[in-house]
């Protein structure tokens, strides 16, 4: 399970956690390279994106991912059980 994304959090951070969280960094035009120490908040000022809104982005990110991820686990652990 992937943790909620904060301001606080550095884009290597996020970046690290999924690919697609790294896409949608890179999709936004934040410097991964140069940048990758800055936390999301300051990133986002220094770009002139709506902060708010790139976090609530990232956040649905996550909470689809997680979806995706706890579907996949009860389809294998219902396939073990009948497997046994």
């Amino acid at each position: 399970m992937l943790p909620q994304i904060k301001g606080t959090m550095t884009l290597k951070e996020i970046s690290d956690l999924h690919l697609n969280l790294f896409k949608m960094l890179h999709h936004l035009g934040l410097d991964l390279n140069v940048g990758k120490m800055t936390t999301l908040e300051d990133a986002c000022k220094k770009k002139g994106l709506n902060f708010p809104e790139v976090l609530k982005a990232l956040n649905f990110e996550v909470q689809r991912i997680n979806q995706k991820a706890n579907a996949i686990n009860t389809a294998i652990k219902k396939e073990e059980k009948r497997n046994r």
